[in-house]
């Protein structure tokens, strides 16, 4: 999936999901700043993850980032800690039991991505299946989403959590 993000518009987004990548290639390629690996325990949908480098980019343009690190920023964003250590053990690859990751490529063309994707030797899964990946329970303990929040709208616990992050820090 493609998206590019209003607040830094010159900047192009790759998102996927990676099925059981080489442990190995996954520690290799995170070392690379255009590249984040994130826990799908911790993301409802694909657009959690748009709203969230939305936020942190535009974070970093308004100078509130909590971080000068715009990888660091953009797990820090998609959590609901106020501490950016605990965000990055989230979505840390070590404690991700499943071997599933989402993707997010930034500023990378279509071949490098390709072959990145290549040599994890994992399986890209399309969008269709990204729901199949989603850990209610635990999000809803997570983001300590109340029954009622869930109950009193259509899709109430995709609301609750895109209520939680978007609101984030705004004290």
């Amino acid at each position: 999936m493609n998206f590019t993000v209003p607040s830094k518009s010159s900047s192009n987004f790759y998102l996927t999901i990676i099925s059981q990548p080489e442990k190995e290639k996954v520690i290799e390629y995170n070392k690379k700043e255009k590249i984040i690996f994130l826990n799908p325990d911790y993301i409802i949908t694909p657009f959690q993850i748009k709203l969230c480098v939305n936020k942190s980019y535009h974070d970093i343009l308004i100078k509130k980032s909590k971080t000068k690190n715009e990888k660091n920023n953009i797990i820090f964003t998609l959590t609901n800690e106020e501490k950016l250590d605990k965000s990055l053990k989230i979505h840390n690859i070590t404690n991700n039991k499943k071997n599933n990751y989402y993707v997010l490529f930034i500023d990378m063309d279509k071949n490098e991505i390709e072959n990145i994707i290549k040599d994890l030797k994992g399986e890209e899964i399309n969008e269709i299946n990204y729901s199949k990946y989603v850990n209610e329970e635990l999000i809803i303990n997570y983001f300590k989403i109340k029954k009622e929040e869930i109950q009193s709208r259509e899709n109430g616990l995709i609301n609750a959590i895109y209520n939680r992050l978007s609101t984030k820090n705004l004290k």
